[in-house]
């Protein structure tokens, strides 16, 4: 608590306590064999096809993720969606915090040059925290899940990135 972490040593940790509490023993080897599996994610079908419309449509895309840089470009470059984003930055790499700490999304702000910014997401905590520093905000709500009420309200929700590439024409 309130000492700077890197993302992927929260998920060792995570995973550590789930299977402890689940009583399960892994290998090491099996344990990093489940950590790379954050370099091997598949995009959700609708993805690549909505990135490629916003690109035809001039748009600029970035990613600010509390993912490590090794995390981003392994992984976005294995699903194939590395070329469609001007930048990838690390949270952590760039501002020593994660999210929803406001120094992430300032630095949001400031390296976009203070640019129409639309903080998109796929869950609702980092839809908050975006929202709660002022950004305007959609949540890619694809489950249906209720908004957690934390007093910053997404300015829209939508149930998959087809309906947002659709919204953003």
């Amino acid at each position: 608590m309130g000492r700077p972490r890197e993302y992927s040593g929260i998920i060792w940790d995570a995973m550590d306590w789930t299977l402890a509490y689940l009583n399960i023993k892994l290998s090491k080897k099996h344990k990093n064999y489940l950590m790379n599996s954050w370099y091997r994610l598949k995009p959700y079908p609708d993805v690549k096809a909505g990135l490629q419309k916003m690109r035809k449509e001039k748009r600029s895309l970035y990613v600010f993720s509390d993912g490590t840089p090794t995390m981003l470009a392994k992984g976005l470059k294995y699903a194939g969606l590395w070329s469609f984003f001007k930048k990838v930055t690390s949270n952590f790499a760039a501002v020593q915090a994660l999210q929803p700490n406001p120094k992430v999304y300032a630095n949001i702000q400031q390296s976009l040059c203070n640019q129409n910014v639309v903080f998109v997401t796929g869950d609702s905590w980092t839809n908050q925290g975006a929202k709660s520093y002022g950004l305007r905000t959609i949540w890619i709500n694809r489950d249906g899940y209720p908004e957690e009420k934390l007093g910053f309200p997404a300015d829209k929700i939508v149930a998959s990135f087809s309906d947002l590439v659709i919204m953003s024409t």
